[in-house]
């Protein structure tokens, strides 16, 4: 059972750093700062910078904001999941 928790933290990390990757690309490609993310969001510099790294993950309501703010399509911050490879559970 535990072993099951940590490969569930794991793979989130890797789907929180893919999709913070792609935050990363559309803030560059719409010449955002961190800063005017961080605004958006109500959140401090640092944080956009943990979301971008996958150190912490985006809320639902987080992405619906970068969405409206950087006019792009939901799907955009979610692409390259798919190829997001699982960890696979440990062996008991």
């Amino acid at each position: 059972m535990a072993n099951d928790k940590l490969d569930q933290k794991r793979t989130a990390k890797k789907y929180n750093e893919q999709i913070g990757r792609n935050l990363t690309t559309i803030r560059n490609k719409k010449q955002k700062s961190r800063n005017a993310i961080a605004e958006a969001l109500n959140v401090t510099y640092q944080q956009v910078a943990k979301f971008e790294n996958g150190d912490n993950g985006l809320k639902g309501f987080q992405i619906y904001i970068l969405k409206k703010e950087l006019k792009v399509p939901f799907e955009t911050f979610f692409d390259g999941l798919d190829e997001v490879k699982e960890i696979a559970p440990c062996k008991k």
